[in-house]
């Protein structure tokens, strides 16, 4: 059976994004800067399975209002998230 996931709206860098809701943070990063040609991502530089820390990014929680600071590889988006800061080898 198929899987049918939800699109989500999120923000990122003030930018509104509508994702898959079974997505990473750091999948959404990829797909935003392979669809913006402003924000750079390069996949090389993440390992995708936790140990490099190199994907933490800050962003406000959609449900509780909290700012939170983690990493994308590890953290499912949730509809309404904001960014408000990118992996330091990522940006604008």
């Amino acid at each position: 059976m198929p899987d049918r996931s939800e699109n989500l709206k999120v923000t990122v860098l003030g930018q509104e994004y509508e994702v898959p809701e079974t997505d990473c943070w750091l999948r959404v990063f990829q797909a935003v800067g392979f669809n913006n040609p402003e924000f750079f991502f390069h996949s090389g530089y993440y390992c995708w399975n936790n140990r490099c820390k190199t994907c933490i990014f800050t962003y406000v929680d959609g449900e509780t209002g909290e700012t939170i600071t983690a990493q994308s590889c590890l953290t499912k988006v949730k509809n309404g998230d904001q960014v408000i800061a990118v992996p330091n080898n990522m940006g604008s």
